[in-house]
């Protein structure tokens, strides 16, 4: 059940202890019957305050922990080399630096760069086109250094 959905159900549920209260006091005859249907009644608004305040505390904890990023999260000492460990990986201005320079694969620069995938492996062999090697041996590239032997190439 959803927070807004709870509160209109518990909105009904006082709303109908209202309506019996009102029932029950134009029925009752004496005096007693009516304080204790006031009692309930006071009860039931109590319990509803209770559980707004704390729904107010888990709805503050929620927002509390969705204002807290992942990128202000630093890697710990302890945390580093562990493989299964919650927290960020990167630091902020890694993250930036890896969106805004993506790496690329060996077909997606021959894409760029309007060639074959074996003229990409060429020029990396003669050093015109820089890349790095992945652990499985894969040539990767960045975007900027395509986009700078493409500039070279065009001038």
């Amino acid at each position: 059940m959803l927070m807004h959905e709870w509160i209109s159900y518990r909105d009904q549920q006082l709303e109908r202890v209202k309506q019996d209260e009102e029932k029950q006091v134009e029925v009752a005859e004496d005096g007693e019957q009516r304080d204790t249907y006031a009692e309930v009644l006071r009860v039931a608004e109590e319990v509803a305050e209770r559980a707004d305040e704390t729904q107010a505390r888990r709805l503050q904890a929620i927002i509390a922990r969705q204002q807290r990023l992942p990128l202000d999260v630093k890697e710990s000492p302890s945390q580093s080399g562990k493989e299964g460990s919650s927290g960020a990986k990167e630091t902020r201005e890694e993250l930036i630096e890896r969106l805004l320079d993506p790496t690329l694969t060996l077909s997606e620069t021959a894409t760029l760069v309007g060639v074959c995938p074996t003229t990409v492996r060429r020029y990396t062999k003669r050093g015109v086109l820089k890349c790095f090697r992945t652990p499985g041996n894969q040539r990767r590239f960045r975007l900027s250094d395509v986009l700078d032997f493409i500039e070279r190439q065009q001038t």
